[in-house]
């Protein structure tokens, strides 16, 4: 028997690799989800076509409260997509308003980051945490930061940015367009970049890597750089140790800023456990405040790979539609 409290939304993830799609209950979380290679999106106008279809599909069943949207510099109080550092979208793109049109639909946008950490807070490992700190490694690095409960979005709506941390001062180029962000190392990009210059320099390991397939496939090859490091290559071994020295860096300076209480991470490269997750405590630590040390937790998403970001989408829908 339906819940008569419950609320049904479709949350929506915008990712460097795929964008995805999902309905959402309030009771049980995701019910059902889509999802297309963003590859496929050069264009926004490609995006709001796939959703305005998607959306026509599922409110022919259900009553939906609203669409929410997590996406790379997405701008709550505008919005709209703006310079997206991972996408082929230069400019603004005003997606709130091209979809509401589109649709008929309530939209609701913001950073897929501070979406990620709302989908945690409400369903996830930030659940009855004030204060702490939603990390997404993706193809780049996303950062939601909640502070009092609420999510942290600052003066110009694109607080939070972790992932645009300098790490690396003079390092490696970033897609925003300067030079050693965290997520130009600790991003599953970022690891690709280790493992390729690694090659090119015939490192151990390389021979591991050094074929077409790796360098055209990106999802695959994230995956088998994955695998390499638990067979012990060395070069894989060593973009992890990398990844986790540089994501540390960039969580310790977040840490003496916002003090959470406990820093959530998930994407690709927690799926490598101890590999990446062991140093990147090291590493921490190492870096902390001495009042800090100690004191703050680094832990995997509680929820299934990818649903933070769809849950918190959704959830933007849910409060704007309760007024909050």
């Amino acid at each position: 028997m339906t819940d008569p409290k419950e609320l049904l939304a479709l949350g929506v993830d915008l990712g460097g690799t795929n964008a995805r799609v999902a309905l959402v209950s309030t009771a049980t979380g995701v019910v059902e989800s889509e999802r297309i290679a963003t590859s496929s999106l050069e264009r926004p106008a490609q995006f709001i076509d796939w959703l305005t279809r998607q959306t026509a599909t599922w409110s022919r069943d259900h009553q939906l409260v609203g669409v929410g949207i997590g996406a790379p510099n997405g701008h709550h109080g505008r919005g709209t997509i703006e310079n997206p550092p991972n996408l082929p979208w230069p400019g603004v793109t005003p997606v709130v308003a091209l979809l509401a049109e589109a649709t008929g639909q309530r939209v609701t946008l913001d950073n897929d980051a501070n979406a990620a950490a709302l989908g945690e807070a409400r369903f996830g490992a930030g659940l009855g945490h004030e204060h702490f700190a939603m990390v997404t490694l993706g193809t780049g690095i996303g950062g939601g930061v909640v502070v009092d409960g609420k999510v942290l979005r600052g003066a110009d709506g694109f607080g939070g940015e972790l992932g645009h941390l300098i790490v690396e001062p003079g390092g490696r180029l970033c897609g925003c367009g300067r030079r050693g962000c965290a997520e130009t190392y600790a991003s599953v990009r970022g690891l690709l970049a280790t493992v390729r210059e690694g090659v090119e320099r015939g490192e151990p390991g390389a021979d591991a890597f050094d074929d077409e397939a790796f360098r055209t496939d990106f999802e695959a090859a994230g995956r088998r750089v994955g695998e390499a490091a638990a067979a012990g290559n060395p070069l894989a071994l060593r973009a992890y140790a990398l990844a986790a020295e540089m994501l540390g860096r960039a969580l310790a300076d977040l840490a003496s800023i916002t003090a959470p209480s406990r820093v959530v991470l998930f994407g690709g490269l927690v799926l490598a456990g101890d590999t990446f997750l062991g140093p990147l405590q090291r590493h921490f630590e190492a870096g902390l405040l001495p009042c800090h040390r100690g004191q703050i937790e680094l832990v995997a998403s509680s929820l299934p790979p990818g649903h933070a970001a769809l849950l918190g989408a959704a959830e933007l829908a849910f409060r704007r539609a309760a007024g909050a």
